[in-house]
């Protein structure tokens, strides 16, 4: 999965456990989660992939250990659907034309800074009503389709918030989470005299 507005990319637990791969360090960060922040020591994997479609291209990947056995769940597309409605669409060839499921699980997320380093010059296929119509785009891992997702919940109910929840790993250094509370910390300063022993007294 490409996700142009995550700062990181990030890989399943399944999937890490499959390729037997170790952390090649551990970073702190400061998580935002629904009730406030966590600051936590997450594991970073270097994890390489290789393209099927250019033999000589290889893209070596920093990748956040999500801690979940998949990381999400998006519906399928229906490639041979797709291509019957959309002509400009019938030339390409995707990964998961075959793919029966309902939903299709995400085991890496290729964050902004990844998704530059696999575009390609190829010219997008865009449908004839860009703003409807699926589209296409090459990249150095091949042909990747994107656009209006008209059915409700693009992943599942069930994990929005966390994957929400996980991209925000990528936030560091604590912040405010509610917008008054500077003004707080304000308010509570003002009243406070500091006496001649060292000591602080607040008024009423």
């Amino acid at each position: 999965m490409l996700d142009s507005g995550a700062g990181s990319s990030y890989i399943s637990s399944n999937l890490l456990t499959k390729l037997n791969l170790k952390p090649s360090k551990k970073e702190r960060r400061v998580i935002e989660q629904l009730y406030g922040t966590v600051d936590k020591q997450v594991e970073i994997y270097t994890v390489q992939l290789r393209s099927t479609v250019i033999d000589s291209f290889i893209i070596q990947l920093q990748c956040i250990n999500a801690e979940k056995p998949v990381i999400t769940y998006l519906p399928n597309p229906r490639i041979p659907e797709l291509k019957q409605k959309h002509n400009r669409l019938r030339r390409l060839t995707f990964s998961d034309e075959s793919s029966a499921e309902e939903k299709l699980p995400v085991h890496i997320i290729l964050g902004a800074a990844d998704i530059q380093r696999i575009k390609s010059t190829e010219p997008a296929v865009l449908g004839t009503d860009p703003d409807m119509d699926p589209g296409a785009d090459f990249t150095m891992l091949g042909w990747v389709i994107g656009g209006k997702v008209t059915e409700k919940g693009f992943f599942l109910s069930n994990s929005q918030e966390e994957f929400k929840q996980m991209c925000s790993q990528e936030v560091l250094g604590l912040q405010d989470t509610e917008p008054n509370q500077g003004g707080f910390h304000k308010q509570f300063q003002e009243p406070l005299q500091r006496l001649d022993d060292g000591t602080y007294s607040r008024g009423n």
